[in-house]
């Protein structure tokens, strides 16, 4: 069991978050290609251009910005609540996974 805070100017690349994980990154931190799986929480995290954020079964991810040419993949059995989408960025929802109170914004995508 793992807790990791970002802050303003820290980076995180890679990180997987599994049973008890917690990641939350605050104003200014930046999680880059992180997974979320079986139990592990993320929150608050901005995923800028060519990043990546999978939430894969038992995942949850809240909270999380896509900023334009971001994805976000919330896979079978994973969640998503609160995701914002901003113009050019994607949000991929899975058969099974599930995505509560998505805002789209103009110009942004969700695929269900």
């Amino acid at each position: 069991m793992t807790t990791t805070i970002l802050i303003a100017g820290q980076t995180s690349s890679g990180i997987a978050l599994h049973s008890g994980d917690f990641l939350l990154v605050s104003s200014g931190g930046t999680a880059i290609a992180t997974v979320v799986s079986g139990g592990g929480t993320v929150i608050s995290t901005v995923v800028n251009d060519s990043g990546n954020e999978f939430v894969f079964s038992g995942g949850n991810a809240s909270g999380t910005t896509v900023n334009s040419g971001g994805t976000e993949f919330i896979l079978t059995g994973g969640t998503a609540s609160g995701t914002f989408v901003m113009s050019a960025a994607f949000v991929s929802v899975g058969f099974g996974g599930t995505a509560h109170a998505t805002t789209v914004g103009a110009g942004g995508n969700q695929f269900v």
